[in-house]
């Protein structure tokens, strides 16, 4: 295992597969936001708890559960009057009461599909935050499923965060290029993680138990490499806890 690596990650000009694990509060949806953040194209956010904070320079449509769009809404966009086009983001805070939550998600799913692979004009990210909602194991709905098996092939980046590896897909972690995990205090999580990407689950146990506050591990799928990364700068902590 690689200690405390240089970090050397997704280049968005080319379509991968992130996965994001870790305890609450450990840092996971700080690094999510951060590579959604720098994404320099099109993106999709699916918010469940209504938390992220993006870039409030960012040109984003809310979308709600009784407009989802069938396709990329662009004319939605506020009109830059001849300016060269800006990245543009879709962000939906499904409803946990409704009788179609996980469709409703899954819909935005479909969208960012379609529009990544579009011709190849629109590079996309997707960033689904409680992963295990939208990709529970046994019950992933039909558009995820088709993103976890051709999103990279469709131009679609997309990155998964959840605090339970155990509760989801195990697509999201085995078919994954970059599997990023912060503390990780269930074993049985630890176990599915370890297995999923190939490591002795032993060796991934004493990785993470040897992880200081905001630490993380990177697996990185080309190089099968398993490395320790030094804590999250503490202005990204601080920037994501408003």
């Amino acid at each position: 295992m690689t200690e405390e690596a240089e970090h050397d990650g997704p280049d968005p000009r080319k379509s991968v597969q992130i996965a994001i694990v870790g305890k609450r509060g450990s840092g996971k949806t700080e690094l999510a936001t951060f590579l959604f953040d720098s994404y320099p194209y099109d993106r999709v956010l699916v918010d469940p708890n209504g938390d992220i904070k993006l870039d409030p320079a960012a040109d984003v449509i809310d979308v709600t559960d009784a407009d989802i769009p069938h396709r990329w809404p662009a004319e939605r966009f506020r009109d830059l009057q001849g300016e060269k086009r800006r990245p543009q983001t879709l962000r939906f805070v499904p409803q946990f009461q409704s009788d179609t939550y996980l469709d409703d998600m899954d819909r935005l799913v479909g969208v960012a599909f379609t529009h990544s692979h579009s011709g190849g004009r629109n590079r996309t990210c997707l960033l689904v935050d409680e992963a295990h909602e939208l990709v529970p194991a046994n019950r992933t709905p039909p558009h995820s499923r088709r993103n976890l098996r051709q999103g990279r092939h469709a131009d679609l980046t997309t990155i998964y965060a959840t605090p339970r590896p155990l509760t989801i897909d195990p697509l999201v972690i085995s078919n994954a290029d970059w599997v990023y995990a912060f503390k990780l205090p269930n074993p049985n999580d630890r176990k599915r993680v370890a297995e999923c990407i190939g490591v002795d689950p032993r060796t991934f146990d004493q990785a993470i138990h040897a992880l200081g506050e905001f630490e993380f591990l990177r697996y990185n799928s080309a190089k099968d490499d398993l490395a320790h990364f030094p804590a999250l700068p503490p202005d990204l902590i601080v920037g994501h806890k408003r």
